[in-house]
């Protein structure tokens, strides 16, 4: 995993392999009701990622990646328009699984 995880500590701060309930939770925080996603709402809850691990490790000088959050959204969604159920997100990284028995189907056309 990497620093800035949506579900994960950053290496810095110990633990980074072990899904972090409240780091998600507060990263699902910003959903708030939606049942899809968007580009943007990821966007939002990356963001509140990013500033949540900043403070917690401002003298660290480590740089951030945003790219991450259009990958899951891509191969769960549409790849264009970014919206995948809430509920798919909840399952891929509370679950560590495919959100397959919600409905999720693999795209028939490759994804590039």
């Amino acid at each position: 995993e990497h620093d800035v995880s949506l579900s994960r500590n950053d290496f810095l701060l110990g633990d980074n392999h072990t899904f972090n309930k409240e780091i998600f939770a507060k990263v699902m925080e910003s959903y708030d009701g939606q049942e899809t996603t968007s580009f943007v709402s990821a966007s939002k809850a990356r963001y509140g990622r990013l500033l949540a691990a900043k403070k917690a490790h401002e003298e660290a000088g480590k740089e951030f990646y945003y790219g991450e959050s259009a990958l899951f959204l891509g191969l769960l969604g549409d790849p264009k328009e970014g919206k995948i159920p809430v509920e798919y997100l909840r399952v891929l990284f509370e679950e560590e699984r495919v959100p397959f028995k919600e409905g999720w189907r693999r795209s028939e056309k490759p994804i590039t």
